[in-house]
């Protein structure tokens, strides 16, 4: 949630300048939006659900919380926001409705079967693997920055929360991997023209190393338990 509140401020920073005011300008936005869409949703989209649900329609559910999600996601642009961040306050309002069980499978369906490999299919796209050639180095070091982090601020955070000290490599380890946030912060970059092509391509090599390092680091993590 902070991560997302944070993307959304940093996109209106990017998108409207920076500046005391424009700063509270994006901050009263985000609040101003956060507070309606989330006040409305809970009221409105459990008994829009469930209305829906019961009209002879074949799948009036999923194609009403589809039209919601990129309504929101449209009404989160118009306000300098991320459109992320809209799609995450929709999928919040509407995991409250009582036909969210059904309709998760088939959002699952549409979103691995269709959306997200479109998605990560343009991802590659946009990378340019020779831009990696003259900064090699620097690549690397966002690498090991990456995975050092994560490992030292999650075991870390699972240790003063009360785990043993494998159990927190363990946390540490698990939580490495970066996903498809953060090839969407860089995407909203390079729509905003604040994040160039080389700096693209190495975010995708870290998305990249941490998803395949992981798994085999997690094996090691708890060989012998």
């Amino acid at each position: 949630v902070m991560g997302i509140v944070v993307l959304s401020i940093l996109a209106g920073l990017a998108f409207g300048g920076v500046s005391f005011l424009g700063l509270a300008e994006n901050l009263g936005l985000i609040a101003v939006f956060f507070l309606v869409a989330i006040y409305i949703g809970f009221k409105l989209a459990p008994r829009l659900m469930t209305y829906v649900n019961k009209l002879p329609v074949e799948e009036m559910a999923l194609s009403t919380a589809l039209a919601l999600a990129f309504l929101v996601s449209a009404l989160a642009e118009k306000v300098r926001l991320a459109a992320i961040t809209g799609a995450f306050v929709a999928g919040l309002v509407i995991s409250k409705a009582p036909v969210v069980g059904s309709l998760k499978d088939k959002i699952s369906t549409i979103g691995y079967g269709l959306f997200i490999p479109l998605f990560f299919v343009e991802m590659g796209v946009r990378t340019d693997l020779q831009a990696l050639g003259s900064v090699g180095l620097l690549a690397l070091a966002i690498v090991g920055v990456a995975m050092f982090d994560k490992i030292v601020g999650c075991g870390l955070g699972a240790l003063l929360s009360g785990f043993g000290r494998g159990d927190s490599l363990r946390v540490g380890v698990g939580m490495m991997p970066r996903g498809e946030v953060a090839l969407v912060v860089a995407a909203i970059g390079v729509k905003a023209n604040i994040v160039g092509p080389t700096l693209f391509s190495i975010t995708v090599m870290v998305v990249l190393v941490t998803s395949l390092v992981t798994p085999l680091l997690v094996k090691l993590a708890f060989k012998g338990t």
